[in-house]
Parts: structure tokens; sequence; C-alpha cells
């Protein structure tokens, strides 16, 4: 091959490299939504719309909206598809009805699980025995085993709801045997204000002790202050009704009526 041949031959894939160059960038120029078409950018049928003819030199892309029960997703040249239907019979139901512009969402109920096809949720099947789903396109999963865990079956389990288990009733702790308190027969009412004191006082500090721990309020102080106050004059009241009536019993007999 002589030199003006072997330029030549270059010069010819020089200029097939530049065509194919501009091929791509005229691609590129081309919007998101819209095609290369013999040297020109032409636009998609938008969603719900399906390509009557392509764009020419003259005119844009022709579309046509989808006939009923027929729909299309996204920009693109597509033909319109038909809808699905869900297969009812199998425990699949319809969760978003099928427009223009979007397929049919099917989802199987509770009890049933789908099954893998074309497209997830169309078809179902029942769960297997000792099964349970909750539906919207979950799996069948094996009911809990409340004796397996250490607790008690409160409800048994079915094809839609898992078993209900609750913790199993321990024994608590054994009961100490009742205490014979000696009572003492004493006609002495000091013995009994002694108890009433003892019994108020036991309150007063079981609520003490049941206050929460928070800054007290001038309010809860003074009233805490009352409360003392009146536990102190009940006591000092219950203590002089006792003595009184002790002196009373002792004072001598100085004169009786004659009989």
């Amino acid at each position: 091959m002589t030199g003006w041949h072997r330029y030549l031959w270059r010069l010819v894939t020089l200029l097939c490299l530049l065509a194919a160059q501009l091929r791509l960038a005229s691609l590129h120029q081309c919007g998101k939504n819209s095609y290369s078409s013999a040297g020109q950018c032409c636009q998609y049928c938008k969603p719900g719309f399906e390509m009557v003819s392509r764009c020419t030199d003259r005119e844009d892309t022709r579309c046509k909206p989808c006939a009923k029960r027929l729909f299309k997703e996204g920009f693109s040249y597509d033909f319109c598809q038909p809808c699905t239907q869900c297969h009812v019979g199998s425990g699949s139901q319809v969760l978003k009805n099928c427009t223009a512009s979007s397929d049919t969402v099917c989802q199987c109920t509770p009890g049933t699980q789908p099954v893998e096809t074309f497209k997830w949720g169309v078809e179902c099947s029942r769960c297997p025995p000792g099964h349970f789903s909750l539906g919207e396109n979950s799996m069948c999963k094996p009911w809990t085993n409340c004796t397996a865990i250490g607790k008690r079956t409160l409800r048994a389990g079915s094809p839609q709801a898992d078993a209900d288990c609750e913790d199993a009733r321990t024994p608590g702790p054994p009961r100490s045997p009742p205490t014979s308190a000696r009572t003492t027969t004493t006609s002495s009412s000091s013995s009994t204000a002694h108890l009433r004191v003892t019994t108020q006082s036991v309150g007063v500090l079981s609520t003490f002790q049941s206050l929460p721990d928070k800054p007290w309020s001038p309010f809860s102080v003074i009233f805490l202050v009352l409360l003392l106050l009146l536990v102190f004059g009940v006591v000092m009241l219950v203590l002089g009704i006792s003595l009184s009536k002790r002196d009373k019993r002792q004072l001598p007999a100085i004169w009786k009526p004659p009989g």
C-alpha cells in the first residue's frame, strides 16, 4: 500500500469516528423525556398515553390515551398494557385499582401468603396448618409455642393470628402463720390511749415516707406544720382525758350518803 492510500484510509477512519461522536452528541442533547430520531429530538408519550406514530421532520410524536382497562407507566413510546387482575379466589384482593398511568396493586389477605408470580400479591396460597399471616403480602409464620418458652397459652393460634401467651402463674411466697397476740385484760384506759397514739404516729410517719423527693412548696410546708400541730393536740387531749380518769379512780371516798 502506497503512502497516499494510507493517508486516505486514515482520513476515512477519522471521518467515521467524527460522525459517531456527532451522533452521540445529538443523543445527549435531547431532554430526559425525549429521544433522538433522524437527527432530531422527539418527545416520548407521557404516562397514560401510547404512541400512534413517531416524529418526523414536520411533526412531533403522535400519542393517544390508553383505552379502558389498559395502562402505561412512565415516559416512553411503548404501547398500553392490560391491567393486572387479582386472583380473588386464591385470597388476593385489590389494594389499588388500575388507572391509565398505573397498574392494579394486589395484596394477600390475612391467612394467606403470596405466590411467586410475575407480580407480588396477584396470586396467594393459604397458610399451612400451624402457621399464620397478618396479610399485606407477608409470608406465613409458625405459631408461637407458649409451653416451650415457659408460658401458658391464653388463646390458640389461627391462620390469621399468632397464639397469645401469658406468663405462667408462679406460687407466691409462703404465708407466715398468724401470730397469736397476747391480750391483757386490763381495764386501764391509759393503755388504750397509748395504742391510739402509736397508731396515729405510725400513720404520720408512713405519710412522710410516701412523700415524693421533690422540693416542697410553701403551701406544703404550712400544711405539714398544721398537720403536726393537729396530731400533737389530739395526742395531748387523749392523754389528758386518760390521766383525769385515772386520778378520779384513785381519789378516796371521803363522804358517803346515809343509807
